[in-house]
């Protein structure tokens, strides 16, 4: 049976950079590296009183990355804060994408709050499969992430979801199925990129 591994993310040493960068990458049944993806979006903020700065020791990734499996399904890259970007979902779409991936670190206070929400928007705005694997427990000193990892289908309903201990969740994707979700709901064919430009008023 072929794999697809989506690895990741990891710390990766850039050549001629100072800082990592947080990377994700690809790997085909062959062994071979097939796509590589950086963090495009560095968690700088505060949550619970904490404080993330990212951007202190990692630099940020300048573009959308999409994978080809061995099926030929297209699956766009991500990582982690990079959930809270619609508009780079939306990239990933347009150039192709049927599956979206999402590895991440969400924060215990995120993942409660926001996590499961966020998952099933950019499953149903973009009508992709979303597949998010969090981390749980604590993976530095004083850092805690909360776990559910999640597979969501193109409707925004979730096939499956961790429970709040570490473990192995498994879906079927149907992509018939999504292909007659895009014909009978063409959202993404109505799109008027011509108007979107900045208000009037502004």
């Amino acid at each position: 049976m072929a794999i697809d591994l989506v690895a990741g993310s990891v710390a990766e040493r850039v050549p001629g950079e100072e800082k990592l960068a947080n990377s994700s990458l690809h790997v085909g049944a062959d062994g071979e590296i097939h796509a590589l993806y950086r963090k495009i979006h560095l968690f700088d903020v505060e949550v619970d009183g904490t404080v993330y700065r990212e951007s202190d020791h990692e630099r940020a990734g300048d573009r959308p990355v999409v994978a080809r499996l061995g099926d030929g399904t297209i699956a766009g890259m991500s990582i982690c804060y990079d959930l809270r970007f619609p508009e780079l979902y939306r990239e990933l779409t347009l150039a192709g994408a049927r599956i979206l991936l999402v590895p991440a670190a969400f924060t215990v206070a995120t993942t409660r709050d926001h996590w499961e929400v966020l998952l099933r928007a950019r499953a149903i705005e973009n009508q992709c499969f979303v597949i998010a694997a969090n981390q749980i427990g604590e993976h530095a000193p004083g850092l805690r992430s909360g776990g559910r990892s999640m597979i969501v289908d193109p409707w925004g309903v979730v096939l499956a979801q961790a429970a709040d201990v570490p473990g192995v969740i498994t879906a079927d994707l149907d992509l018939a199925g999504q292909e007659a979700l895009r014909r009978r709901l063409p959202v993404l064919a109505a799109r008027r990129p011509d108007a979107y430009v900045p208000p009037e008023g502004t």
